[in-house]
């Protein structure tokens, strides 16, 4: 499981992505009440409006503008494999079904991720 977890860490850390030191501090701040529950969107985007805490998220925000304007392609195809490698393992181990599959399939979203390059992006403004 370590390897598959290095595995999603090197993928967002691909092409100058999310920093592999910064990735733990950026779950932090997704986390809230002494780690007991993931914040709400809204709590996440007032904790994007404060300079001093968003200065941890910019690389982020920066990684996720570059994917929406179709960017570091590579990057997301390794992502999107390493997530799925690892989901599909937790899934085994935990005898929890297919729950990343289940959900892609509802949402009908494409599990391979070489399909991404398919997925048509707004152009840049």
């Amino acid at each position: 499981m370590a390897a598959l977890i290095v595995r999603v860490q090197l993928a967002f850390l691909r092409e100058g992505g999310v920093y592999y030191a910064v990735q733990p501090s950026i779950g932090d701040d997704v986390l809230c009440d002494e780690g007991n529950r993931l914040r709400t969107y809204r709590e996440f985007c007032e904790l994007l409006m404060d300079p001093e805490r968003r200065v941890w998220l910019d690389i982020l925000i920066h990684f996720t503008l570059e994917t929406a304007q179709g960017r570091k392609q590579q990057r997301l195809h390794d992502v999107l494999e390493a997530v799925r490698d690892l989901s599909d393992f937790l899934d085994r181990s935990l005898a929890g079904g297919q729950s990343l599959r289940a959900r892609w399939a509802a949402e009908g979203a494409r599990m391979d991720a070489r399909d991404t390059a398919r997925i048509p992006v707004p152009p840049r403004r």
